[in-house]
């Protein structure tokens, strides 16, 4: 995002939130009917989809490129999260709930944490580390 400002990449990413608040609603309605290992399924797809779309990224990229992947990224995300809390709660008692939003919730920032600080590292190593010279 090279010469955007503050103000500018804050527009390109923002969108994020969009359709996650536009088909949160509909796959909360639907996780009943619809099984939610499917929509799950759906999501991994979409954030597959969007990942190799931003590996075609530069730092020229302009508004658009950005632009789409972070709203399909949403999407993704709508399909994700609401899927995945009701598998979590699927077959528990009223009493065990609390007791599994606190599991599910420790859990995701755990790893969210470890996944986050491995890759951290290994960017960083990778950045720092030596290229090795060509043999002729």
């Amino acid at each position: 995002m090279d010469g955007y400002t503050a103000t500018w990449a804050g527009v390109a990413t923002a969108p994020v939130g969009l359709l996650a608040i536009v088909l949160s609603p509909w796959v909360g309605m639907n996780v009943a009917r619809i099984d939610p290992r499917k929509l799950a399924t759906v999501a991994f797809v979409g954030f597959g989809i969007v990942l190799w779309m931003r590996s075609q990224f530069s730092t020229l990229a302009p508004f658009a490129t950005i632009l789409l992947p972070t709203i399909l990224q949403g999407a993704a995300m709508a399909f994700f999260f609401i899927p995945l809390q009701a598998i979590v709660f699927s077959g528990l008692r009223p009493e065990q709930m609390p007791s599994a939003a606190g599991l599910s919730n420790f859990c995701r920032m755990v790893a969210g944490a470890m996944g986050t600080s491995i890759f951290t590292t290994l960017w960083e190593n990778r950045r720092a580390a030596p290229r090795p010279s060509p043999r002729r």
